[in-house]
């Protein structure tokens, strides 16, 4: 993948290609509407809490859909994670603009171009980004259809569509392209789209072959490993043997002489090599492991002893609720404890991110699950103003849950300011720890077969986060939060298709309420 692969569209292309300008967070009517806002599940602004899906969050239609003399391009939020999704989302898009699925590109999660819908997480992506999408394709081909309506001087009802064409009972015809330039589409969305009835589906509910798959089976540039950019380094990070460790002697020299080796970082206790090709920096990542001396750290538990650890740690326990009077005559007790071991991703390639800092912005393609809370934290790590990161999600090869894709893009970013690199994690830096989980629940309930808690208590100690103490977590109101690592920035959402052990605790202490 050359870099002009990789940043396809250009921010330039895009804004000189299209009637549909998306600057949806800068014009006037976008910036009024900040003042009073909320916060959903995956951490972004609810502007339009009236509205279905992403809408939500991202209520003008120019932010999801373009249409320009070059085509038509929709955009989304979430990503491609081997699920399909990508062309789930291009069949929904396709079928309500009334075109061929071919007739679209679709963009997927960029910081520069698509909405913000946080996280590709929980069983999410359908619900939220196809619902927008159903939505936003069905206004906006309405409004196209009106346009021409009025260029003609007929009912809207008497007109057809067919591959992005405009058909009047006269024989009069006008494209999708045309019509837009009678259309100001930066405007918000109705709560109520055009109804289509299932039967009409032509795409929705029929198969169409994967849009992600011929890449990977035949050798192309499907992930982003395959990145390669002009003048682009490699370089492999060498982390410490365990937890609080510091950098004691390092011998540099003898690593800058290898073969290969163009630059040694040693920033604090932060150790990482560069080199011009990637089996070059693996072999000085070994060695400069070999040479790096460290301190002793903290003291890691036996495996045998973790739970009865993650016991005794602080804790903090959340009502689920409390009517009644727990502990009267007629009420029993229940109690239960659900441990969660260690799950290995077993990714077929480990976390890998590539950066490029260029004229004071920072471009990073990544296989996060989450681009803008990505841009978030790495602006903040390293000092810059949003606005000069750039987050493009290129697909990993595979993601199972949260893994070390933000990991990956951090350490990319910081060497990026010396040099562009790729910077892959090692497999067993990916696949040799995880966080313990030990969760309790606890209720005293009359019995009843339709009777609700009288009261319900449960707590989930995640066990050391990747800084600071260990820390607890609400698993009564958020029961996906405790499906994802210690150090995940934020909670999943509370529609979640897994069961989590939080939630399985819960059932157990409650019997009659269990369900499978």
């Amino acid at each position: 993948m050359s870099e002009s692969d990789g940043l396809q569209p250009s921010r330039r292309a895009f804004l000189r290609g299209g009637a549909l300008l998306m600057a949806f967070t800068l014009m006037p009517v976008a910036r009024r509407v900040l003042a009073d806002t909320e916060v959903d599940t995956l951490g972004t602004v609810v502007l339009a809490p009236d509205l279905p899906g992403s809408l939500r969050t991202n209520p003008f239609l120019d932010a999801w859909i373009r249409i320009g003399a070059d085509g038509i391009t929709v955009y989304t939020g979430k990503v491609e994670l081997g699920t399909g999704v990508k062309t789930a989302l291009l069949q929904i898009a396709a079928e309500r603009l009334q075109v061929p699925a071919a007739a679209i590109n679709l963009l997927t999660a960029d910081t520069a171009l698509t909405p913000n819908e946080g996280y590709t997480a929980g069983s999410h992506s359908i619900f939220d980004s196809g619902t927008a999408l159903y939505n936003a394709a069905a206004q906006v081909r309405e409004m196209l259809v009106d346009a021409a309506a009025r260029s003609w001087q007929v009912e809207a009802a008497l007109l057809a569509t067919h591959n992005g064409v405009i058909e009047g009972p006269a024989g009069q015809r006008m494209s999708y392209a045309d019509a837009v330039k009678h259309v100001d589409v930066h405007q918000y969305a109705k709560a109520q789209s055009p109804a289509m009835a299932a039967a009409d589906f032509k795409l929705i509910g029929h198969s169409l072959p994967r849009l992600d798959i011929p890449a990977k089976v035949s050798g192309g540039a499907a992930f982003v490993q395959d990145i390669r950019l002009p003048g682009m380094l490699h370089a492999r990070v060498i982390r410490p043997p365990r937890p609080g460790c510091t950098l004691q002697v390092f011998d540099e020299a003898s690593i800058e002489t290898l073969a290969g080796v163009v630059k040694v970082i040693r920033d604090g206790n932060y150790l990482a090599v560069i080199a011009r090709d990637e089996w070059q920096a693996i072999k000085a990542m070994r060695r400069a492991s070999e040479v790096a001396q460290w301190s002793a750290g903290d003291a890691i538990p036996e495996a045998t002893h973790i739970h009865d650890l993650l016991k005794h740690l602080p804790s903090r326990r959340y009502p689920i609720s409390n009517t009644g009077t727990p502990g009267t005559p007629g009420h029993t007790r229940f109690q239960a404890r659900v441990t969660k071991q260690y799950l290995m991703h077993g990714s077929i390639g480990p976390s890998c991110a590539v950066a490029w800092f260029k004229d004071g912005m920072l471009t990073v393609w990544t296989h996060t699950q989450g681009v803008y809370p990505l841009r978030a934290g790495i602006a903040e790590m390293l000092g810059l103003p949003p606005e000069r990161v750039r987050c493009i999600h290129t697909e990993g090869s595979g993601c199972y849950g949260h893994n070390g894709a933000d990991d990956a893009a951090a350490d990319a970013a910081l060497i990026a300011l010396r040099v562009p690199c790729a910077c892959p994690a090692r497999r067993c830096a990916s696949n040799g720890c995880a966080s313990r989980k030990i969760f309790g629940s606890r209720t005293a309930r009359r019995w009843s077969p339709r009777s609700t808690p009288a009261s319900a208590r449960g707590v989930c100690r995640t066990g050391p986060t990747n800084s600071g103490p260990p820390r607890t977590t609400n698993a009564s109101s958020t029961p996906g939060a405790c499906c994802r690592h210690a150090c995940s920035p934020g909670p999943s959402p509370q529609r979640h298709r897994c069961r989590s052990p939080s939630l399985k605790a819960m059932e157990i202490a409650t019997p009659s309420r269990s369900t499978t």
